[in-house]
C-alpha cells in the first residue's frame, strides 16, 4: 500500500511542498481521489479511510524526503528544479533545522526514537511478509533482529546492530526467555513459546511503553478496521488474496452487467408505455374530432328541417302521438 500512496502523491505533486501539511487541501483531496482508484471500501468508512490516508501519506512523504537527503538522491516523482528548491529550503529554514536537531538527539538517546532497517515499510507489514515467506508465524524477537541488524554483503562480517539500545533489548529478551523456560515443567521446556508468551516476554524486555507504543513491537499504527480496505490493485495482493480479489472483480463486473441490462429493459418499458399513452391520446383526439363533426352535421340537419328531432316523451313516459291515434280509432268505430 505504501507504494500506491507514494504514487498517488507523485501524480499530483506539481509544486514545492517540503511536507504534507504544506500541500493545499484541494491537492490532498486529488491525491486521495487517486488512491480511490486502487482500493474500495464501504461508504460509511469514507471519512475514517481519508483520515488514515492522510496520516500515512504524511509519514511516507517525510520518510521519503529524509531517505533521499541522506542518500543524496532525488525522489522519482520530483523534478530537478523543485528538488533544488527543497534542498535550499531545508538548508536555510531555521524551524526545520531546529526540528532536525531535536530528532537527532531523540534517536541518539536511550529511550528516544526507534531506528530500524525496514525503511518506509511498517513493522506490521514486514512481519506479515516474513510469515508469508516462511510459511509460519514469526516471533517478535526474530523479526526485531532482522530489522535491527545492519545489512552487509560480507557473510563473514560480524553482526552490527543499528543502535546500542536494540542489542541491549534483544540480549535482555534472550536472558528473560531462558529464565522463564527454566521455570517450566521438564516436558514443556523444549517446546516453542506460544505467541502470547513471546509477546509478554518481549514487553518485559522492552520496558515501559513510550506514548503508548512498546519498543520494537509491531503494533498497527492505524488500527481502524483493516477489512474496510478491499484493494483492486494486484500489486497489493498475492496468492489466495489475489484470486479472491479477482473473483470479487468478476462478480462486480457481472452484477454491473446485470444492472445495466435491467436499466435497459426498464428504459424500453418506459418508452413503450409512453408510446402507448401517446397513441391513446391521439385516438381520443381523433374520436373527439369525429364526434364534434357528427354533432355539427346533426345540428345542421335539425336547423334546416330535413330531419325532425325526436318527440319528447310525456311526463308519465308514454308516447303522446300513439295515444292520439288510438283515440281517433275508437271514435271512428
Amino acid at each position: 500500500m505504501a507504494k500506491i500512496i507514494l504514487k498517488c502523491i507523485g501524480t499530483h505533486y506539481h509544486d514545492v511542498y517540503p511536507n504534507w501539511s504544506s500541500i493545499p487541501l484541494n491537492t490532498q483531496g486529488q491525491m486521495f481521489n487517486e488512491f480511490k482508484k486502487y482500493y474500495v471500501w464501504a461508504p460509511e468508512h469514507e471519512e475514517d479511510v481519508q483520515v488514515n490516508f492522510k496520516l500515512k501519506a504524511s509519514k511516507l512523504l517525510s520518510c521519503t524526503f529524509c531517505d533521499c537527503r541522506r542518500e543524496n538522491r532525488m525522489p522519482k516523482f520530483m523534478l530537478p528544479d523543485r528538488w533544488a528548491l527543497l534542498l535550499e529550503h531545508w538548508s536555510t529554514n531555521e524551524k526545520f533545522k531546529k526540528r532536525s536537531e531535536i530528532g537527532k538527539m531523540a534517536r541518539a538517546s536511550e529511550k528516544g526514537g526507534s531506528l530500524h532497517t525496514g525503511g518506509a515499510i511498517s513493522q506490521v507489514t514486514r512481519k506479515e511478509r516474513m510469515e508469508k515467506e516462511l510459511g509460519r508465524s514469526v516471533a517478535v524477537a526474530e523479526m526485531f533482529k532482522v530489522t535491527h541488524i545492519k545489512k552487509s554483503t560480507n557473510p563473514t562480517e560480524e553482526e552490527r546492530w543499528i543502535e546500542p539500545r536494540a542489542q541491549e533489548t534483544y540480549d535482555k529478551y534472550i536472558r528473560i526467555s531462558q529464565e522463564y523456560r527454566s521455570t517450566l515443567p521438564l516436558e514443556s521446556r523444549d517446546k516453542p513459546f506460544t505467541q502470547e508468551e513471546n509477546e509478554n516476554l518481549w514487553k518485559q524486555s522492552a520496558g515501559e511503553p513510550i506514548r503508548g507504543s512498546v519498543y520494537g513491537y509491531p503494533e498497527k499504527a492505524y488500527q481502524k478496521k483493516k477489512s474496510w480496505y478491499c484493494g483492486s490493485s494486484s500489486s497489493s495482493f498475492d496468492g489466495g488474496d489475489r484470486e479472491t480479489i479477482s473473483a470479487m472483480e468478476s462478480k462486480i463486473a457481472y452484477l454491473n452487467a446485470e444492472l445495466a441490462a435491467v436499466a435497459e429493459r426498464e428504459k424500453k418499458r418506459e418508452e413503450r408505455e409512453k408510446k402507448r399513452e401517446e397513441e391513446i391520446a391521439a385516438a381520443k383526439e381523433v374520436e373527439n374530432k369525429r364526434y364534434a363533426a357528427l354533432q355539427a352535421q346533426l345540428t345542421f340537419l335539425f336547423e334546416s328541417g330535413n330531419i325532425l328531432p325526436p318527440c319528447p316523451a310525456s311526463s308519465d313516459g308514454s308516447d303522446q302521438e300513439g295515444d292520439e291515434n288510438d283515440k281517433s280509432d275508437k271514435e271512428s268505430d
